[in-house]
């Protein structure tokens, strides 16, 4: 405590005062400590005016010189951000000075294990930086610019910036800013309206000045999801392969360890990516409009969440699971597929040791029906993808990595295990328990392995490989892996599902099997032999319209990509006994890996589904609606009958389903 003259002048005066701080005790997300300075100001001996303000003593730096560039470290430890984006929720919460709902729900983040927040585009009240200084939660600030940035305003984003590091640099939990979101090419194609990429970089160098003049520590990404590299700041990509499907990356390239290209030498993180889970029905009843919803059962039947002000689930949902009959069916059946995309996509970037910074695309909504790919709905209802996020975000976690979810008895299966670890503990006795359950829940094979990881990285410990049991029936398997520390404790555990069938043999069957291509060459003909009573399967055909025994026949290529699912909710007899998601993610032996299994769709008029999927109309699917297409259909054709498939069955044959289908389809 000390007292110092000074002398001021009319208007604002600025004071530096520097102190020596020995052996502070330093702010971090475990261990929030915050100091508290205290100032007076008297004049002639009586004192005229008090402030206080909390403060924490800590470093977050981010290091360019070493390769791989760009890793984090707070207080001079390396640190991976793993977190959430937020668009309101909190902001709701100060304006109703409901200061406990904030404390609560930034508590519901570190209780999904997530150590920071991404502000997505805005800043927002210094009570919410206050509240995580005192909790430990670091924060993510974002100017707000999205996808292009207007030629007039270049000065006036520069002083924004300015002054969006004068609100936060004071805040222990600011760690990271950023200056836009989503850049668009050749400034969205207006360069006459808006910045290039050559003149954006000027500004964000321009704006590096301004912060670094207020704040010389300042960490600073440019671009949160660039769709327009690369920039001289950390690589960041948003990725929504498990909604928008194929966006940014195929879903069995980035589950099997790809990324998208960005440049090399550096660290590279996903600030977007998630998929929709509807709000719950109670929520829905009590808060949406009525004419949003069905209100009898047999509007039920007919209703899909496209009459949702704004819902995608009604489109997407094609791309990932079954069309569904009423209110409860969709609500389930959107939140096990966000659950799915959630666990997929998070454990991908976990075990990913050049991925250092990743937040779900959304945390909580601010409003009924607002953004639903939150994983909290507006009531605080967590949703199951909460819960999955959570595991997946535990710090010290094991991962299985397998591209294959059913076999045949008697086949090698082999499927991988990590050790992701987000702490600076190295394994020191810890031991992986390895066991393979049937559907009792007996452990028919188990192991016992010594585990082998270091500090803040992914580490495979190998290659998890087995027999699959001999069935009589499908049966399904759980292959489950324990980590344990030195005294046997379990620190964490997952299980991967295996589907095991009897074995089978591709059969011949009697039906002619033709691809498109031959079909065209020698319609006539094979026309002619399906009238006579035979079954003529035609293969692939491609993009076009076709004349097939005096049925129009429309094929169009996937409006969003080549896609992983196909729906066998038809009632047709050759998918008798399937279950609702046995035609998804398929392995590919040649490749290695899941790859697409359905690249085109038709429509045709009077034909019989066996297998169905959506499609737009014409071009791409961003923006138009989708309507219900073929993936294999029927027609009658004299005595006989015809039957065009788009499904990539040839390629997928190692997997079960797709070889019973098949057999199927030849002796049909």
């Amino acid at each position: 405590k000390s007292a110092m003259k000074l002398s001021f002048h009319k208007g604002a005066n600025l004071v530096k005062l520097r102190f020596s701080f020995e052996n502070p005790r330093l702010w971090s997300p475990d261990f929030p400590y915050l100091y508290e300075a205290q100032v007076a100001l008297s004049v002639g001996g009586i004192e005229r005016d008090t402030a206080v303000s909390a403060f924490g003593m800590r470093s977050f730096a981010e290091d360019m010189e070493s390769v791989p560039r760009g890793m984090f470290y707070l207080n001079g430890k390396s640190i991976r951000l793993r977190g959430a984006n937020t668009m309101g929720f909190e902001q709701q919460d100060v304006l109703r000075g409901d200061y406990d709902q904030l404390l609560y729900d930034m508590l519901m983040a570190k209780a999904c294990n997530m150590n920071f927040l991404r502000l997505t585009q805005r800043p927002v009240q210094k009570e919410i930086y206050e509240l995580c200084d005192c909790i430990g939660l670091m924060l993510q600030t974002d100017l707000p610019l999205f996808t292009v940035m207007r030629r007039t305003k270049f000065a006036e984003g520069i002083r924004q910036a300015e002054e969006m590091e004068r609100l936060i640099r004071s805040h222990a939990s600011s760690i990271l800013i950023t200056y836009m979101n989503e850049p668009m090419a050749n400034g969205g194609n207006r360069p006459h309206r808006h910045l290039v990429r050559d003149e954006m970089e000027a500004f964000f160098s321009a704006c590096d000045t301004a912060v670094r003049l207020l704040n010389p520590d300042r960490v600073i990404k440019h671009i949160d999801g660039d769709y327009d590299p690369p920039d001289s700041t950390l690589p960041d990509n948003h990725c929504y392969c498990t909604w928008y499907n194929g966006h940014g990356i195929d879903m069995g390239m980035l589950h099997r360890g790809y990324w998208l290209g960005v440049k090399d030498g550096w660290y590279y993180g996903c600030g977007e990516f998630g998929a929709e889970g509807l709000d719950p029905v109670p929520l829905m009843r009590r808060r949406y409009p009525a004419a949003w919803l069905p209100q009898t059962p047999e509007e039920e039947k007919a209703w899909e969440p496209g009459r949702i002000k704004d819902a995608q689930s009604g489109n997407m949902h094609f791309f990932y699971y079954d069309t569904q009959e009423t209110l409860e069916d969709w609500v389930r059946e959107s939140h096990r597929h966000q659950a799915f995309g959630t666990k997929l996509q998070t454990e991908a970037f976990r075990r990913d040791p050049k991925m250092i910074t990743f937040a779900i695309h959304l945390f909580i909504d601010a409003w009924p029906s607002g953004w639903m790919k939150t994983i909290v709905d507006c009531e605080r209802n967590p949703k199951p993808a909460f819960f999955a996020y959570r595991d997946a975000l535990t710090p010290l976690m094991v991962s299985l990595r397998g591209d294959r979810t059913a076999v045949f008895a008697g086949e090698e299966l082999s499927i991988e295990l990590f050790v992701c670890n987000d702490t600076h503990t190295v394994s020191d006795g810890h031991t992986l328990v390895l066991e393979l359950m049937d559907s009792t829940g007996n452990v028919v094979m188990g192991g016992e392995y010594d585990a082998k990881f270091g500090e803040n990285s992914s580490f495979m410990q190998g290659d998890v490989c087995f027999t699959a049991p001999d069935v009589t029936a499908r049966e399904s398997y759980t292959l489950r892996a324990i980590l344990t520390d030195g005294t046997g404790k379990v620190l964490h555990y997952t299980d991967e599902s295996v589907e095991i069938f009897p074995h089978m043999a591709e059969e011949p069957g009697t039906a002619v099997s033709v691809s498109g291509e031959a079909f065209l060459a020698r319609q006539e003909e094979l026309t002619s032999v399906a009238a006579s009573g035979k079954t003529i399967v035609i293969n692939g055909l491609e993009p076009g319209t076709y004349d097939i025994a005096g049925t129009e026949v429309k094929v169009k290529a996937c409006g969003m990509r080549a896609l992983h699912f196909v729906s066998r909710k038809t009632g047709h007899p050759l998918v008798e006994g399937f279950t609702p998601y046995d035609f998804r993610l398929w392995y590919d032996t040649e490749k290695d890996r899941i790859t697409p299994l359905l690249r085109r769709t038709f429509t045709a008029d009077g034909m019989t589904p066996i297998l169905t999927s959506g499609n737009s109309l014409t071009a791409s699917a961003w923006g138009q609606k989708l309507y219900p297409a073929f993936a294999c259909a029927e027609m009658k054709c004299g005595n006989g009958k015809i039957i065009l498939n788009e499904v990539d069955l040839d390629s997928h044959l190692a997997n079960p389903v797709a070889r019973i289908f098949k057999n199927r389809l030849m002796r049909y």
